[in-house]
């Protein structure tokens, strides 16, 4: 309500994808990233790079997916201190997986604080913004907080995933239907005359080799809704420790005095995911294997069902370039800087703009080269003028990941 929705934004479909686009200003291909592959130095320019040459105290807390060899990892791409997940996919109650790269703090004994990625994220974000405050705080900082969740796989606290539970034992049918009516009386999609059928699930490795059509909810057993119920609860709950979690954040801001003068993009990596098939690869599960799902040891996704439900009122799911994967809209905040708030821009960006939003609001030098490097020149343009009331310059904006392609011009994909 302070801020501003662009709720026309796009990603590149994946994780690794996006976060390569975001860090540097240009197309995940690029830069050697067409898949999950890692960024590769030396034509590009990390916005951590960029910021650290102005001067700026650069910060990273939570997944960075970008590289694990030493000249890819945060402390070689610009990064100060950092917190960091090298990896995708691991368990949310595994501490050794994340690594602690600074030179002025000491490392959370996690034997006997209790530990979940999420809050550990949230935990180092704010100890850096702590710092910052107490050591640099002449300096301006930059933060990258790149939450895990609410990734696969599903792992939340009990008593959080059942506060949740009663939230979806209604089933993804009229909770499909009851998020349409809302978005119709928020005033989205209003050329869209009726709620659109969902998408099949698509192939997804062996177990799911062929699409599926999804299955209505008074199809299914008891066991089966019981289930689906849990599933969804635990991503709910991922959700909301993580809003928790940016709740601490924006309080310590607070608390320095910054809130109202950084500027903050909030937006997630991908539209939502059908992995796991139509009802999460795994389970039916039941009786006590039901009450431990989401602790540690457990797996499980969401699955397609969820996923459509996620997306609504979009056509398929991350991985693909309909909107439902690539269609994330996304909050900028930054009350000193805006002059509009608690409104909707509708016009079309992308993951590369935050690069040219960065370097124009910070007055920053965007280098032809570095290190003896070329750089590739952004692709991105600056957000500025949407923030201010004004157009976006024309443009084609390209998308494509695993063959999937798309192309936007004006009002044509």
């Amino acid at each position: 309500s302070n801020g501003l929705t662009f709720t026309n934004f796009y990603n590149c479909a994946r994780c690794g994808p996006t976060r390569a686009s975001i860090s540097t200003g240009l197309y995940s291909h690029q830069v050697g990233c067409y898949e999950l592959e890692p960024v590769e130095p030396g034509n590009n320019v990390y916005i951590s790079e960029l910021l650290g040459d102005q001067g700026y105290a650069t910060y990273m807390s939570g997944k960075w997916h970008l590289g694990n060899t030493p000249d890819k990892l945060p402390p070689a791409r610009g990064f100060d201190h950092s917190y960091a997940y090298e990896g995708c996919c691991g368990s949310f109650w595994d501490p050794e997986i994340y690594i602690l790269e600074s030179p002025d703090l000491e490392p959370i004994d996690y034997t006997v604080e209790p530990f979940h990625a999420t809050d550990a994220t949230t935990d180092h974000g704010v100890r850096f913004l702590k710092h910052h405050e107490e050591n640099e705080k002449d300096s301006p900082f930059f933060l990258y907080l790149a939450y895990q969740a609410p990734h696969f796989p599903l792992h939340a606290p009990k008593e959080l995933i059942d506060k949740y539970v009663p939230v979806y034992e209604k089933g993804w049918d009229k909770i499909r239907e009851e998020r349409w009516n809302k978005m119709r009386r928020l005033g989205l999609f209003t050329d869209v005359k009726e709620l659109p059928p969902t998408s099949d699930a698509p192939p997804w490795h062996d177990e799911f080799a062929e699409p599926a059509k999804l299955s209505a909810w008074d199809s299914l057993s008891d066991t089966q809704r019981r289930d689906q119920v849990y599933r969804m609860a635990i991503f709910a709950a991922m959700m909301e420790q993580m809003d928790q979690g940016i709740g601490r954040v924006i309080a310590q801001l607070e608390d320095m005095g910054q809130l109202d003068n950084t500027f903050i993009f909030f937006l997630s990596d991908n539209g939502a995911n059908y992995e796991g098939g139509p009802f999460g690869a795994d389970g039916p599960f039941s009786g006590a294997d039901l009450e431990t799902m989401g602790s540690k040891d457990t797996r499980h996704h969401t699955g397609a069902h969820w996923a459509a439900v996620s997306n609504t009122p979009f056509k398929l799911y991350k991985h693909f370039n309909h909107e439902g994967g690539i269609n994330t809209p996304m909050v900028v905040h930054w009350p000193k800087g805006l002059k509009r708030k608690g409104e909707r821009e509708t016009q079309r960006s992308h993951v590369i703009d935050v690069m040219a939003t960065i370097v124009d609001v910070t007055g920053s030098t965007y280098p032809k080269r570095r290190l003896g490097h070329d750089i590739l020149p952004m692709e991105g343009t600056t957000l500025m003028p949407a923030l201010e009331g004004g157009e976006l310059a024309d443009r084609v904006i390209c998308f494509e990941h695993e063959a999937n392609r798309a192309i936007f011009k004006d009002q044509y994909k």
